[in-house]
């Protein structure tokens, strides 16, 4: 997808700076696609739509890239600086009093992935693109129009987190997605696997101490978001799940993963 306008991905907050995850996690992306078919398909019934896309969807997390087939640069290891560089700024507001003076304390610091890549120069440059993979269910229909109407992150009163279909590309079975890892579909579902020292594009559920042999770099990090309550209509905190992070460095050897719901993904085995 091309990013069309700033996105910010609710992380954590350094001072007054509210930091932006530096990719786009499943569950933005899972939140995003059941609203737009709440609104399209299912006549604002957000509960059939999530069902819908649970069913019928599976996807990775998305990464920002000047590339349209493979990312160019990871937010983590040596390539952290120069991604840092390349994607990420940040905007400065403030809550106003009474329409003109500022309310004490509420200057706030809103960071975000930029639409276009930052030059060497300082100045705007490359587009930015949000590179992920999607499985649909046969039968199931998603066209760019869908996605071209879909909205990720905070902000988006603002008009952030706004994206355009750059390229729908067939992905064939064993066919290599982010370069290292092999890609498999059956009915049991969708499968993963590397034999290489790659850093975990997602999150992992179930992180437990016996996994620890399979990192050379563990990340581990507590899964959790703010979510509707089914059937109430009120908003609360998902369970906090206890996962490897994206970013955490596989130990060498042969490793396989599952492909869940909202892009979580889990050891096999």
């Amino acid at each position: 997808m091309e990013l069309a306008s700033p996105l910010h991905c609710g992380w954590r907050t350094a001072g007054n700076l509210k930091q932006t995850r530096p990719y786009v996690p499943g569950s933005v992306f899972w939140g995003a696609l059941a609203r737009r078919l709440a609104l399209d398909r299912f006549q604002a019934n957000y509960q059939e739509a999530e069902d819908c896309v649970n069913a019928n969807v599976r996807f990775t997390y998305f990464f920002p890239t000047l590339d349209r087939r493979s990312v160019t640069h990871w937010p983590w290891d040596r390539q952290a600086s120069q991604f840092d560089w390349l994607y990420l700024n940040s905007y400065v507001s403030t809550a106003l009093l009474d329409g003109r003076s500022n309310d004490d304390g509420l200057l706030h610091e809103t960071e975000y992935i930029v639409p276009r890549a930052r030059h060497n120069s300082g100045k705007s440059g490359e587009q930015t693109f949000l590179l992920g993979y999607l499985w649909l269910a046969e039968g199931f229909d998603l066209d760019c129009q869908t996605i071209n109407r879909l909205q990720l992150g905070g902000e988006r009163g603002y008009g952030w987190g706004r994206v355009r279909a750059a390229q729908l590309d067939p992905l064939l079975d064993g066919e290599p997605v982010f370069e290292s890892w092999i890609a498999r579909a059956d009915p049991a579902g969708i499968s993963l696997q590397t034999s290489s020292q790659a850093c975990l594009p997602a999150h992992v559920v179930g992180a437990t101490d016996d996994q620890l042999n399979r990192f050379t770099l563990p990340r581990v990090e507590p899964r959790l978001g703010r979510r509707i309550k089914r059937g109430t209509g009120e908003y609360g905190l998902s369970q906090a799940i206890t996962a490897w992070a994206p970013g955490a460095k596989l130990a060498p050897g042969s490793w396989k993963f599952s492909l869940g719901q909202e892009g979580l993904w889990s050891f096999c085995g």
